[in-house]
């Protein structure tokens, strides 16, 4: 099959319907049902939650890492303390803190 044709481009990118169509999927992105809505908050929530367990979880341990001498002075274990931070960091969420600790 052979031929020829002339071609008129009215519109490119964005300005034809596949681009009004494009732009109408991301106004829906924003759309949020109920249920994502009430799971999101949940999310949070539980988040912060966790997130004080970890503060408390390490500062409960603090004796593991800090010594304190007969003189009055003390001194930190970095080792220890890094072991406690780890300890206490491990509940957390895998999507919270990501690249945060190597």
């Amino acid at each position: 099959m052979e031929g020829s044709g002339i071609v008129l481009v009215t519109a490119t990118g964005m300005d034809t319907e596949i681009g009004d169509i494009q732009r109408s999927m991301r106004a829906d992105d924003k759309l949020q049902t109920p249920l994502a809505a009430s799971l999101e908050g949940f999310g949070v929530l539980l988040t912060r939650i966790i997130c004080v367990i970890c503060v408390e979880q390490f500062a409960l341990n603090a004796f593991h890492f800090v010594h304190v001498g007969a003189d009055g002075g003390w001194s930190v274990d970095a080792a220890a303390m890094e072991y406690q931070f780890k300890s206490a960091v491990r509940h957390l969420p895998g999507w919270v803190g990501v690249g945060w600790f190597p």
